[in-house]
């Protein structure tokens, strides 16, 4: 969004999907914290093995998630912002079906593993000043 942002003055977004977009550093983190509270051992890896979801808490739309993205730019760098049109899964064809709703359950990975997971908005504003910088 950030690279589409300087060269197109409008970004059409689909508006009809939802979900919780995670960055690689809560991937890393949250599995980092889990192996340092429950070990790293063959009896611990095992007696906590299986599926679980990882992803920040509450849920946004692409569009809702790219005009977070451009106020933060705006209000980082000044830099005028495009504007961010709402439209719908048909209007964005791709090679692959998306689901409407991408949520997880965060169920077994908060209460087996007891990781705090941040919200969308939180980990999105560590990942814009990441890459912009603190202002």
């Amino acid at each position: 969004m950030l690279r589409l942002a300087q060269t197109h003055p409008t970004l059409r977004v689909v508006a009809d999907q939802v979900g919780a977009p995670t960055p690689a550093r809560l991937i890393a983190d949250a599995t980092l914290t889990a192996l340092s509270r429950h070990g790293t051992g063959a009896a611990q890896i095992a007696a906590l093995s299986g599926i679980y979801h990882l992803a920040p808490t509450g849920h946004v739309s692409w569009h809702g998630f790219a005009k977070a993205i451009m106020a933060h730019r705006h209000a980082m760098t000044g830099s005028e912002s495009p504007q961010v049109q709402a439209i719908t899964t048909p209007e964005f064809p791709t090679p692959a079906a998306r689901p409407a709703n991408s949520r997880l359950s965060l169920e077994r990975i908060r209460g087996t593993l007891g990781l705090r997971l941040p919200s969308w908005e939180e980990a999105l504003e560590q990942v814009m000043h990441e890459r912009l910088g603190a202002g």
